[in-house]
């Protein structure tokens, strides 16, 4: 679900709302690895503003800025082993806005690995790209939706190496399908929730990356709030 096209949103039928017999699952994909996303400004004459990107999926060279990477690397070492506890909230929503409905809701507790489920090449559009329909956990669902952590981390700016400013984001995706056909019944579009970070957090304290952690919850909650409401935009109440 990376790709643009494959992302295109799919607005849900209001006609779901009037059938309450499909037993819904909610899940959530595994989470990527943080990213901490350097901004770099400089008052010099020749100094050209420069972003780098820490992440295991980025090939940075970490000696070009060596005392600012030296804390990024700290930072995004500390967000790799925290796991972030509002990710059980973010199937929370969903879970108890359908059961409020009066839907029947079951939620998977593990979490969906994407790259482990086989890819699915329909003759005709508007279904999945991976086949959910063989995952041993849906069995007895009729229907699942799945919700997708893109991207998460931190963006810190620098000028003239002091950090001036350190903002969260994450961003979120939802899906639900049909597990008899493996046919896509609503897609959201990328759903961003980023926060200008607290005045007591900096990207190179390590003093304050726990309160970094708590506002890049927040972040999650916001980003997955937006991708409820555009599930539930349809209801009726």
């Amino acid at each position: 679900m990376g790709a643009c096209a494959v992302n295109k949103a799919i607005p849900l039928d209001k006609g779901f709302w009037d059938d309450k017999l499909p037993v819904v699952g909610v899940a959530i994909a595994s989470l990527p690895e943080p990213e901490v996303t350097v901004k770099i400004f400089s008052t010099t004459p020749f100094g050209r503003p420069k972003t780098l990107i820490m992440s295991s999926r980025y090939d940075q060279d970490f000696d070009e800025e060596p005392y600012i990477l030296r804390d990024q690397r700290h930072l995004w070492h500390y967000l790799n082993s925290h796991e972030m506890k509002e990710v059980t909230e973010l199937k929370d929503i969903f879970t108890q806005g359908l059961a409020s409905r009066g839907f029947r809701v079951v939620t998977i507790d593990e979490k969906i690995d994407l790259k482990g489920i086989p890819r699915y090449t329909p003759s005709e559009s508007g279904h999945a790209r991976r086949d959910y329909r063989g995952i041993y956990r849906v069995q007895g669902l009729d229907l699942l939706i799945v919700l997708n952590v893109m991207r998460y981390g931190t963006y810190c700016g620098y000028l003239d190496g002091h950090n001036i400013f350190t903002d969260v984001t994450a961003t979120i995706t939802g899906e639900m399908v049909d597990l008899k056909t493996n046919r896509i019944l609503w897609r959201s579009k990328y759903m961003a929730g980023r926060q200008q970070g607290s005045a007591s957090t900096r990207c190179d304290d390590p003093g304050t990356y726990s309160q970094i952690i708590k506002d890049l919850g927040s972040a999650f909650v916001e980003s997955a709030v937006n991708v409820s409401n555009d599930f539930f935009s349809g209801s009726s109440n």
